[in-house]
């Protein structure tokens, strides 16, 4: 799951024409120039100063679909959407499986189509026997990207090992960002382990 940041406006509207820096200021990082209100014609709105933070799972039905999700590897018939869908106790054969033979270098991502602004995200654990100590990334970075090619860390994490079954393990950002695409990089298991298995993002 991930930390959505929501910015609102205050219901005012303006006219394109009168600003035009500022709307399409707007239009470059939301995508439209009525992300926040206005026909988007003529009139846009800006967001007031106060931000709120909400949780929200990407629901995926494919790979494609409502997102673009990818991995580094899956493993037989296991679906990299699987580990997107907020499904984070009902099955223990429904996750993202890497494919087996390293314990480094894995890595899972989510592509918004638009850049989406974020202040954290939620890993849970395939809830079967020890997964949750034993095939869950302990050092990983979360990386972001608004090209696909050029990845910035957002943040990096060292030694995690308080994943339990059946709970999200919320990690969250020093400060909200903003990206399009969004990836758990680098990932590395405990020594031994194989693969990594991630029951919902």
């Amino acid at each position: 799951m991930f930390v959505s940041v929501i910015r609102s406006s205050d219901g005012s509207t303006y006219n394109i024409e009168d600003y035009r820096y500022l709307a399409e200021a707007i239009k470059k990082v939301y995508g439209k120039y009525n992300y926040f209100g206005g026909d988007g014609v003529n009139t846009f709105a800006v967001p007031i100063h106060t931000d709120t933070n909400e949780w929200f799972s990407p629901k995926q039905t494919s790979n494609t679909n409502p997102y673009n999700v990818s991995a580094s590897s899956n493993y037989n018939n296991w679906q990299i959407w699987w580990g997107f869908n907020n499904n984070c106790t009902t099955s223990t054969s429904n996750a993202w499986h890497s494919a087996v033979g390293s314990s480094t270098g894995h890595w899972v991502q989510i592509d918004f189509k638009i850049t989406k602004a974020l202040a954290g995200i939620s890993m849970a654990p395939r809830p079967e026997g020890t997964y949750a100590q034993t095939r869950m990334p302990i050092d990983f970075d979360i990386m972001g990207s608004n090209n696909g090619s050029h990845w910035d860390v957002i943040k990096s994490y060292k030694n995690i090992n308080d994943y339990k079954n059946n709970q999200y393990r919320e990690f969250i950002f020093d400060a909200p960002v903003r990206y399009r695409y969004y990836r758990i990089a680098n990932a590395i298991l405990i020594p031994a382990k194989a693969f990594v298995t991630l029951k919902s993002i």
